[in-house]
């Protein structure tokens, strides 16, 4: 902590993922599935495989994710300008409406020529798409978004990045 980070506000973290290894073949796959109160199922894929291409010198990695969660927040539209917030007149009501997904994979290949040459290539990529935003705005213990008008707030975020590192034993 002293060291990574020592200086970060709030703190740092510091996240490693697994390099390719050129000794061997390796291969796994998970799922998990949950619910969510008020909400419905959600549920996960995960997927690795590692191929040594040439042993000792050259291995290919590739990891995959896909999450979809269902949404839980109900969002109400209507006149809210009575007391303590109540509605005026008719209201609808649209259920479960910060459903999203996520699906992320990365890739590596790693070359080791010489026992002091190393050099690894890296490519991650990850897109993020939820119909609302997670947030909302009522009484406390209730999970409902309280607006005059059904304005969509819907996000999307895509993240790419390419990563070369060589590592030389002089």
């Amino acid at each position: 902590g002293t060291l990574f980070g020592g200086c970060a506000m709030g703190g740092a973290v510091r996240f490693l993922s697994n390099t390719p290894a050129a000794t061997q073949h390796t291969s796994a796959i998970g799922a998990d599935v949950s619910a969510t109160e008020d909400g419905g199922t959600n549920y996960e894929l995960n997927a690795m495989a590692n191929v040594a291409i040439v042993e000792d010198k050259l291995a290919f990695r590739i990891v995959g994710s896909y999450r979809d969660n269902d949404g839980f927040i109900d969002r109400t539209i209507g006149d809210f300008s009575g007391p303590n917030r109540s509605a005026i007149g008719d209201t609808t009501t649209r259920e479960d409406i910060d459903d999203s997904d996520f699906w992320a994979v990365r890739a590596m290949l790693e070359a080791n020529p010489t026992p002091e040459l190393m050099a690894r290539l890296t490519y991650v990529t990850q897109e993020t798409n939820a119909n609302a935003l997670s947030v909302f705005d009522s009484v406390p213990g209730e999970a409902e978004q309280r607006r005059p008008a059904d304005v969509p707030d819907f996000f999307k975020d895509n993240f790419v990045m390419f990563n070369v590192l060589v590592n030389y034993d002089a």
